[in-house]
């Protein structure tokens, strides 16, 4: 029985080493109706306060938009974060740079593309430096994520990073 109940400790050790033991996820819901807002000042705050504890805070502001580049149009996932985004989460770069914290202080329209959008839209070339729309308001690609799965519309590739600051805020 001892064997049993080792086996049962190790089995849920494991599980919980390979969810990340040091990330705490916590989530303010509500959408637009409602009051609770996280402010990019109180992440910095909270961030300060609590520096002996927390290694970093990450932030994110996900939701579904319209991406639009010349004539064409696909639903996509958004997510705004901050520069160290890329630290904390296992995102891979293949051109340009992510978001920087002087895109996110001064709520720059900047977007960071999955490898399905990139394919979708700039196979025969570069996409760092075009613009797209996204829900109608223009964002520069700065960068371009390598493929994380099948690079199809219905995956983690159809997505597009953002600086928090404009994903919480009408951009500039």
């Amino acid at each position: 029985i001892m064997a049993i109940i080792q086996g049962v400790t190790n089995k849920i050790e494991d599980e919980f080493n390979s969810m990340g033991a040091n990330l705490i996820s916590a989530n303010v819901m509500g959408g637009n109706t409602s009051n609770r807002k996280v402010t990019y000042a109180k992440i910095q705050q909270f961030e300060k306060e609590n520096k002996d504890v927390i290694n970093a805070v990450l932030p994110s502001a996900s939701g579904r938009v319209m991406l639009k580049y010349s004539n064409d149009s696909v639903n996509t996932s958004v997510e705004g974060v901050l520069s160290n985004y890329i630290d904390v989460r296992d995102v891979e770069i293949e051109d340009g740079w992510f978001v920087t914290d002087i895109n996110v202080a001064q709520n720059e329209c900047v977007a960071v593309i999955g490898s399905y959008i990139k394919e979708k839209y700039f196979s025969n070339g570069n996409a760092i430096g075009k613009n797209i729309k996204l829900n109608g308001h223009q964002y520069k690609i700065i960068r371009t994520l390598t493929k994380k799965s099948t690079g199809s519309e219905y995956s983690t590739d159809n997505k597009v990073f953002v600086p928090y600051t404009s994903a919480v805020t009408t951009p500039k």
